[in-house]
């Protein structure tokens, strides 16, 4: 059985070590929206696999890449 991908992804509402202090905000939210897709398109790939299906993933993956430059731009 796969581990749910989406699980790993860190909570950016939640700060360092779980405190309560926000992280980043809006653009961490973008993030883990968009990394969130990507991990579920990779588990639609991982279950059937084809080039449809990889061609989802790569691009939700794309999308989750962006965002991340994105924060790493305002941290």
């Amino acid at each position: 059985m796969i581990p749910d991908p989406v699980a790993m992804i860190p909570d950016p509402s939640r700060g360092p070590r779980g405190s309560a202090a926000p992280l980043l905000g809006e653009p961490a939210w973008a993030w883990r929206d968009a990394q969130a897709e990507a991990a579920l398109a990779y588990a639609a790939w991982c279950r059937e696999p084809g080039a449809g299906a990889y061609a989802v993933y790569r691009a939700a993956q794309d999308r989750a890449d962006a965002a991340q430059d994105e924060l790493a731009l305002r941290a």
